[in-house]
């Protein structure tokens, strides 16, 4: 066996018996090896313009169940789509790579497609993406330019708007920005100097900082905080969001935005009685403030119940999810503009806990170390609709059964209703369960055995200090 050989990688049975029941979705395809190098074309670019996806070139297609296989019998045979996987697409991808495996002497091809920073087509300039497990072609330009904002190949932020300069040069708030700036500048000399407007016209990161209302441009820029009422059902406590018990729209320009959003957000807590770290709060909205996708035609919400909040960010970010476990993010300002401006006024503030921008691209780690500090539970990061969304629960890390314990060494007795209110858990029979485990366990006992189950209350068994009765059985 010569060394290339070796490089091979073999398909077991089991293996083999598992990629026959594979099914074709959004991120795996098969395809024949008669298929015409060109069809590949397009099958690859719907993957690398969507989230990326793998091709098993060696499987004909349903209708002839009697002989699926195709194999290749040696390797020089694929040779015939090397120019589709590499040199044909425009732009070619980086990254793109293929694999052969090898079972019982026949050869099949994995060709590895990445999500990709660009827009690309076929070698006949043709633009598809993936979805329902298929290959869509994109005919609209509109549709192509807002599938180059979604990759940041171009930015929104870059583009002028077609409004008088003056509404931005003679805004009180840019006037003050320029005092703490100690710049001799006229206004005008300032954007043009920081490439903020083009032949007299701003461009849209300039409207956003600067502007004091650039929601009256038409740009979709508000913040609404959302405070849903509590609903009880026969066993559960569920949220309803279509019963808003508080409505707060908060208009203005970035740093406006972010300050009275924590603001209204500290307001509600105090309602609430919650104490959360502002530091994870901050940067989350920081974060969906600054780094959102504002051709989205959408605003930031933030929701807030009884138990969490959510931060809901019209854009979704083009990492894979699992990498948020690692808090190894890729490190991408999504408006360079609108991140350096955030820096520099920053940079004015001398009492380092006011800044805005604190962390220097560890913002997610920041928000990770401020919530474990506090002895919360880690953020939970979805990525679903073309969003995502940030959630923060307000359960501490410690156990349902010692927060019940710490209960009551403070106080005579407990019911299930403060259970689930001091634990956060919504379940009453899952608080149920957890009284019959301490109760069988003697750490608890039932305080009056006649009264109505509704009403069943438990006290401690032992108090703290105190050696267990049953400790050395």
């Amino acid at each position: 066996m010569s060394y290339n050989d070796k490089k091979i990688k073999s398909l077991s049975e089991e293996q083999f018996s598992e990629l026959l029941i594979t099914q074709e979705s959004d991120f795996f395809d098969f395809k024949s090896k008669r298929i015409d190098p060109k069809e590949l074309q397009k099958t690859i670019v719907s993957f690398a313009n969507s989230e990326g996806g793998e091709i098993c070139i060696w499987l004909e297609d349903k209708k002839n169940n009697w002989n699926r296989l195709n194999w290749f019998k040696n390797i020089e045979e694929s040779n015939p789509f090397m120019d589709s996987i590499y040199r044909d697409i425009i732009p070619s991808i980086s990254w793109i790579n293929h694999e052969f495996v090898e079972h019982k002497w026949n050869y099949l091809l994995f060709v590895k497609i990445p999500s990709s920073r660009n827009v690309h087509n076929t070698s006949s300039w043709d633009c598809y993406i993936r979805a329902w497990a298929e290959k869509i072609q994109l005919k609209n330009q509109i549709d192509i330019t807002a599938l180059k904002y979604k990759k940041w190949e171009i930015i929104f932020e870059d583009e002028v708007k077609n409004i008088p300069i003056e509404l931005i040069t003679k805004s009180s708030y840019f006037v003050d920005f320029l005092k703490k700036d100690l710049t001799r500048q006229t206004p005008y000399e300032y954007l043009y100097s920081n490439c903020l407007v083009i032949e007299k016209y701003p461009k849209i990161s300039a409207i956003l900082f600067f502007m004091e209302k650039p929601q009256f441009t038409w740009l979709k820029c508000w913040v609404k905080i959302y405070r849903y009422w509590f609903k009880k059902t026969s066993r559960l406590y569920k949220y309803d969001r279509n019963r808003i018990e508080e409505e707060i729209f908060i208009e203005g320009n970035i740093e406006n935005l972010i300050r009275n959003s924590i603001k209204n957000i500290e307001n509600i807590f105090k309602k609430l009685k919650v104490k959360f770290p502002k530091e994870a709060l901050l940067e989350s909205i920081v974060n969906a403030v600054i780094h959102r996708d504002y051709s989205v035609q959408d605003d930031i919400k933030i929701e807030i119940f009884d138990n969490q909040i959510e931060i809901i960010n019209p854009w979704k970010f083009l990492w894979k999810v699992n990498i948020w476990n690692d808090l190894n993010i890729q490190r991408f300002a999504r408006n360079p503009q609108l991140y350096r401006l955030l820096t520099k006024l920053s940079s004015f503030e001398k009492i380092p806990s006011k800044r805005l921008n604190q962390d220097r691209w560890e913002g997610i780690k920041t928000i990770y170390s401020s919530i474990r500090k506090a002895w919360y539970q880690d953020p939970k990061y979805l990525f679903e609709n073309e969003t995502t969304i940030v959630i923060f629960n307000f359960a501490s890390i410690e156990t349902y059964e010692s927060k019940i314990i710490k209960y009551l060494e403070k106080n005579q007795e407990i019911t299930n209703k403060i259970a689930r209110w001091i634990t956060w858990e919504e379940d009453k029979e899952k608080i149920k369960n957890l009284f019959r485990k301490l109760v069988k366990e003697r750490k608890i006992e039932v305080v009056n055995e006649n009264a109505p189950k509704m009403h069943t209350s438990y006290k401690l068994t032992w108090k703290k200090g105190f050696k267990w009765l049953f400790d050395d059985i």
